[in-house]
């Protein structure tokens, strides 16, 4: 009985590994465009919503792929040169929220 469970347990384990990114989700992307997402985050208006191994999000545009998370700055290109700047605020970035979150979708 020990041993049904350990093995339970450990293909519970892979199914939440493939859930977090496996190869395949690193082949698949979302286009999206500033007619879709408000606010619009970033100054290109279309790109193509990415998740990499290990939950890693970006948005690639331009041929360039930058980071959306924490999880992506270690490897891919950082935001700031397409980022824009919050009118409403002066001195931050519009949110990357929602582009964020449906890239997130696609980790799962």
């Amino acid at each position: 009985m020990r041993r049904i469970a350990l093995v339970g347990a450990a293909l519970s384990g892979l199914v939440l590994i493939a859930g977090c990114g496996g190869s395949a989700d690193a082949q698949s992307g979302q286009e999206v465009s500033a007619a879709e997402v408000t606010p619009w985050p970033v100054t290109v208006d279309k790109g193509t919503l990415q998740c990499h191994d290990g939950g890693a999000v970006t948005i690639a545009a331009g041929g360039t792929e930058y980071a959306l998370n924490g999880t992506a700055k270690a490897k891919y290109a950082d935001l700031g040169p397409i980022w824009k700047d919050n009118a409403k605020i002066p001195g931050t970035k519009v949110p990357v929220t929602k582009l964020l979150e449906r890239g997130q979708k696609l980790c799962r």
